[in-house]
């Protein structure tokens, strides 16, 4: 209801019984549906996109290797 033509109607209703929360303009009525509608009062949460998965560690590393001479 948004046209010069429902403010008399609008008003009252406004005033004495309902607040307004949410206004949604539309062009056409057959984009209005319930899905729409619903989408508009409570939009889906977004999922963040973990990127890439952490690799995992090496495996076994095998027998310690001696890289300096002992003394």
């Amino acid at each position: 209801m948004w046209s010069l033509g429902t403010h008399p109607l609008e008003e009252p209703i406004r005033r004495d019984v309902v607040q307004r929360f949410l206004q949604v303009e539309i062009d056409s009525k057959e984009v209005l549906s319930y899905d729409v509608l619903l989408d508009h009062v409570h939009p889906p949460s977004q999922i963040r996109d973990k990127g890439f998965a952490k690799p995992p560690g090496p495996s076994q590393r095998g027998a310690r290797r001696v890289t300096k001479a002992v003394v």
